[in-house]
């Protein structure tokens, strides 16, 4: 199995016709929360993660994913897949959750793909940091 790509985003939408829209794409994998002003703050977060199958690999039918913020657990589950072509890429979404964060830290994705519950791939861990790191300098521009 290749890992081709991982975006994060704000929400994933499917839409009429089978198409997968990914909305609020984050530039990189940090979220920068230049625009609040304090702590908390609420973050929503998806995910799509693409891959390949290579030669020989054996079809993953489900995959385990989590998505943690700090000691917090948001998301552990595990959903089927449906792989049709293995010669395509092949997108599974990790969904979009809610989160009220009190500081900087890092949301961290992990997908881990089994066959007939065995793991064969993974697990593929990705952190999407949440910062403010213009605040002190957006702050300072804004107040001369």
């Amino acid at each position: 199995m290749k890992v081709l790509s991982f975006l994060a985003c704000e929400d994933v939408r499917h839409e009429i016709g089978g198409k997968v829209s990914l909305m609020g794409a984050f530039e990189g994998l940090t979220i920068d929360a230049r625009s609040i002003t304090s702590w908390p703050l609420v973050v929503r977060v998806a995910g799509q993660l693409r891959f390949m199958l290579e030669e020989g690999d054996k079809i993953p039918d489900e995959v385990a994913l989590s998505i943690r913020f700090g000691g917090s657990t948001l998301i552990d589950g595990v959903a089927p897949i449906a792989v049709t072509r293995r010669d395509l890429p092949i997108a599974v979404i990790a969904p979009g959750v809610v989160a009220s964060v009190i500081g900087p830290g890092e949301f961290v994705f992990s997908f881990l793909f089994r066959y007939g519950g065995v793991p064969k791939f993974g697990p593929f861990d990705f952190s999407v940091r949440v910062e403010m790191s213009n605040f002190e300098s957006a702050g300072k521009a804004a107040s001369t």
